[in-house]
């Protein structure tokens, strides 16, 4: 009963530290019954909680703590957007490395969406962000804008909703000067927000130019919606290596589609 009146707190957008409340109360009583994998659910709710409230060192643990009962049974059993808190990204000497392996094997995929698909998953999976998006400037029009090409987790509604402005003006700065950018989009009152807000308006973002001689055809964008992102300023430079590789596949396969 503890675990549904959380629910029901989070549709009314109660505070997270008064949800936070009712599911210790929850782990405690379901805890008594031994049922582990209720439990382990009820844990992965009050890590999320924590994330809301700022504590990822608290969420972190666990998290962690449910994925070791979660994972022998279904590994699927770990929501999405808390997987960045499991998997833990490579060192800077070994993200060098992985990029630029899967940089040279995307440049010989010429489906388009096999291409778009790999180039967001992969940076995904190596920087712990949930979500990313490929953003492609059209020429054709009387000013270049930017549009959204190609999305992971991300969608129109999400783009046009005003919690994504301050990510789309990181866009179109990374786009004008050709600068990778990092962006801690967390608020210093997270109070002043209702809880629909905070799950639609990115912690933390950074955006990584696309160019191709010298002209710049669009821009990498990823994203966390709960956590912040441990993509430092030094991985930036790294990551613009698979960039400049993706910016090729792409333009590779748009000339094939032609």
């Amino acid at each position: 009963s503890y675990y549904l009146q959380a629910l029901l707190m989070q549709k009314q957008t109660r505070p997270p530290d008064k949800i936070a409340k009712v599911l210790l109360h929850a782990i405690k009583w379901v805890g008594e019954s031994g049922n582990v994998i209720q439990l382990a659910r009820i844990r992965l709710e009050l890590a999320r909680t924590y994330l809301m409230m700022g504590n990822e060192t608290r969420a972190r643990k666990i998290a962690r703590s449910a994925y070791t009962v979660l994972s022998p049974i279904n590994e699927n059993l770990l929501p999405k957007d808390l997987m960045p808190l499991i998997e833990v990204p490579p060192a800077r000497d070994d993200l060098r490395d992985v990029l630029l392996d899967m940089g040279r094997e995307i440049v010989g995929i010429r489906d388009h969406r096999e291409l778009v698909h790999h180039i967001l998953s992969t940076i995904n999976r190596i920087t712990g962000s949930e979500r990313g998006a490929i953003f492609l400037i059209e020429s054709n029009s009387e000013e270049p804008e930017l549009a959204l090409n190609a999305a992971r987790s991300l969608t129109l509604e999400d783009i046009s909703h005003e919690t994504f402005q301050s990510s789309m003006a990181l866009i179109r700065e990374t786009a004008s000067d050709r600068t990778g950018r990092i962006m801690d989009g967390s608020p210093r009152d997270k109070r002043s927000l209702v809880l629909d807000d905070r799950r639609r308006r990115p912690r933390s973002a950074f955006c990584i130019p696309l160019v191709l001689r010298d002209r710049t055809i669009g821009v990498l964008y990823h994203d966390n919606l709960l956590m912040r992102s441990t993509v430092s300023e030094p991985d930036l430079e790294i990551l613009s290596y698979f960039a400049d590789w993706a910016t090729i596949a792409l333009e590779n396969a748009r000339a094939y589609d032609e």
